[in-house]
């Protein structure tokens, strides 16, 4: 069974500020019309030394599962041969 969506759901055209705000309310949105107006600490947290050590702690512990496994399951199949 195929759906077709509704064509003005995917459209990209842009928004006035005034109908965001109106919208969504002055205390929930921020306009940026430029880089400098955009907050540097959503970038800064993106950068940080914590993500990358955690990144390498996860691409070991995937490492050890996979020699693990192979080990065991290497064992399992001397095991039954015997």
């Amino acid at each position: 069974m195929a759906v077709n969506i509704d064509p003005s759901e995917s459209d990209l055209e842009k928004v006035d500020e005034a109908w965001l705000v109106g919208h969504f309310g002055s205390d929930r949105i921020r306009v940026a019309n430029s880089l400098r107006d955009t907050d540097t600490s959503a970038t800064a947290a993106g950068t940080s030394g914590l993500w990358r050590a955690l990144l390498f702690v996860v691409l070991g512990l995937l490492a050890l599962e996979t020699a693990l496994a192979q080990r065991f399951s290497r064992a399992d199949r001397l095991a039954t041969a015997s």
